[in-house]
């Protein structure tokens, strides 16, 4: 798998912890807090880690994960997951007849720190969404 391809696999597990944790009100989101980079708006300079991670929230704005405004030094506006985004972490309990769901992975994953763990998970998330788009 390439670089990116982990990159952003790690990096979207954050984002979707993030608003996960915080559904469904929403947040301002720092995406260099998330994912550890480093943004000095004095400089106006973004580090390639937070690059990176931005161009992923832009990315899963555009394909309708999630909904937030703004993006300027990595700093997003009232972000949300929406019901896609909730449909791609299978969020439905298991006590509803649900199987375990993509975000509990994505937690476990982040936890243990196993890249292998995020990427299954992520991959979970975008097969459930071209499943249903069928």
């Amino acid at each position: 798998m390439s670089d990116n391809m982990t990159s952003f696999d790690r990096d979207v597990a954050k984002i979707f912890d993030y608003l996960y944790d915080n559904f469904p009100r929403p947040v301002h989101m720092n995406v260099n807090e998330i994912v550890g980079g480093t943004v000095d708006t004095d400089d106006m300079y973004i580090c390639p880690k937070t690059e990176f991670a931005a161009y992923c929230v832009d990315w899963l704005v555009s394909e309708g994960f999630i909904k937030a405004s703004g993006g300027n030094f990595a700093m997003y506006n009232q972000c949300v997951l929406t019901a896609k985004g909730l449909d791609a972490l299978n969020s439905m309990p298991t006590s509803l007849g649900g199987k375990e769901s993509v975000i509990s992975k994505i937690k476990s994953g982040l936890a243990s720190g196993s890249t292998e763990a995020l990427k299954v998970a992520i991959g979970e998330s975008v097969k459930a969404i071209a499943e249903s788009a069928l």
